[in-house]
């Protein structure tokens, strides 16, 4: 079944048509902030009967559900926009193909491909393959990769996701953190608003310190950017800026995470004892080749291979 949706400028409401032009909703007064999510959902509140697929077209192209009310309508005209209602799988039939998400031991994109196209299309089935297999959403029916909850799923499963995911996607604050806390390199994809956003950064550095190699330079000279990221991560010392690398205090937070950041410690700083000394309290002699030769055989130094006994040789 298809009907249509009205947002009339300036005071934002919202209206359903059928396709014999009457009114099935509305009109309802909704915020220019709303998502495209946020109307389905409101849709899904107001109709009557199992909860169906929706999708909204405008001029014939799938919005995303990230797409904000306020950027489709323009300040003289009505927009309208199309909305396609597909009958949802039968409680019996979800369950199956869950269970079979679940069950596959073998091919799961194999398994996925064998679905019916109705299955394939399921917001529920296809996150569960998804989570099985991150491959799965490549072959997902292609309006979902419009689809906010699946998009979210397969961030997290596949390195590819975001390229095959609708760009908007890129500025979605939480979307981009998903995908760079399990894939640094996502950050790659990202809308340059949201990598000169402080605040969003450290949240990510947070989670994956790592993620600081794709972070622009300026936040790599950023000393609470950088200590968050060596305090998740020492090896992230490897991608702080120059002027940061050099910082003793920057150092002793890596050190204090892992005893191997002493290979990306700076030279300046190689022969400072109680760098050193940190380092061996963290990794004991498997960090020795690392050390100065004059500090190799200083009693402190040997005397912190015996903080934890894990690490006597």
């Amino acid at each position: 079944p298809r009907g249509s949706l009205k947002f009339s400028p300036g005071n934002m409401v919202m209206e359903v048509m059928g396709m014999n032009g009457q009114s099935l909703l509305g009109p309802m007064p909704i915020a220019a902030s709303t998502l495209v999510s946020e109307v389905k959902d409101l849709l899904h509140q107001e109709m009557e009967g199992p909860k169906c697929r929706i999708r909204l077209l405008l001029e014939g192209e799938l919005l995303p559900d990230c797409s904000l009310v306020d950027e489709l309508s323009k300040d003289s005209e009505v927009t309208v926009l199309t909305a396609v209602l597909e009958p949802p799988l039968s409680p019996a039939e979800r369950a199956a193909y869950l269970s079979m998400a679940a069950a596959v031991c073998g091919n799961r994109v194999q398994a996925f491909l064998g679905l019916p196209e109705a299955a394939r299309g399921d917001v529920d089935v296809v996150k569960a393959f998804i989570k099985a297999d991150g491959r799965c959403f490549e072959h997902a029916q292609s309006y979902l990769r419009h689809n906010r909850e699946v998009v979210l799923e397969a961030v997290q499963k596949s390195r590819r996701a975001l390229s095959l995911a609708h760009p908007a996607f890129r500025k979605d604050r939480e979307v981009m953190l998903a995908a760079a806390t399990y894939f640094g390199d996502a950050l790659e994809y990202a809308d340059k608003s949201l990598m000169s956003d402080k605040h969003f950064l450290m949240e990510l550095v947070h989670r994956n310190g790592a993620s600081l190699e794709y972070a622009p330079r300026i936040m790599k000279e950023d000393r609470a950017v950088v200590k968050k990221a060596v305090q998740q991560n020492g090896m992230a010392l490897e991608f702080v800026g120059s002027q940061m690398k050099s910082d003793r205090l920057i150092a002793m937070e890596a050190l204090r995470e892992t005893g191997f950041a002493l290979r990306h410690v700076d030279s300046s700083l190689q022969g400072d004892k109680e760098i050193v000394m940190e380092a061996v309290r963290q990794a004991g002699k498997h960090v020795f080749h690392l050390i100065q030769s004059n500090l190799k055989n200083d009693p402190q130094v040997q005397a912190c291979t015996s903080v934890h006994p894990s690490w006597r040789l």
